[in-house]
């Protein structure tokens, strides 16, 4: 099976993100005391969107997936479309205006 994340890579992947009410919910791998973690998370909070955190420093398993998924930058976001590495405000927004669109047409 090949990886969706990381070039190269035949095996190894990150878990897809989990659905509710019928959109992906995305996950973001971070570690406690990063600037670029904390402004992903206040980023995603001001957007209004919904996330789910994965702390590193507390799920070996998720830091040894990142790894061997070749990220070497934090956060990591999975949003179940598009995955990114670092502290990124366009994508977030992005996102955010998907969301929306998607709530206005439901």
């Amino acid at each position: 099976m090949r990886n969706p994340f990381h070039r190269g890579a035949s095996v190894h992947s990150l878990p897809a993100p989990d659905c509710y009410q019928g959109r992906q919910i995305p996950v973001v791998y971070v570690q406690p005391g990063y600037p670029e973690c904390r402004q992903t998370l206040d980023a995603f909070a001001a957007a209004g969107a919904d996330i789910e955190i994965v702390d590193l420093s507390a799920d070996k398993d998720a830091r040894h997936d990142l790894k061997t998924c070749g990220y070497q930058h934090l956060p990591v976001v999975n949003t179940g479309r598009r995955i990114w590495a670092g502290h990124q405000p366009s994508r977030i927004q992005e996102f955010a205006e998907n969301i929306l669109e998607e709530r206005s047409a439901s």
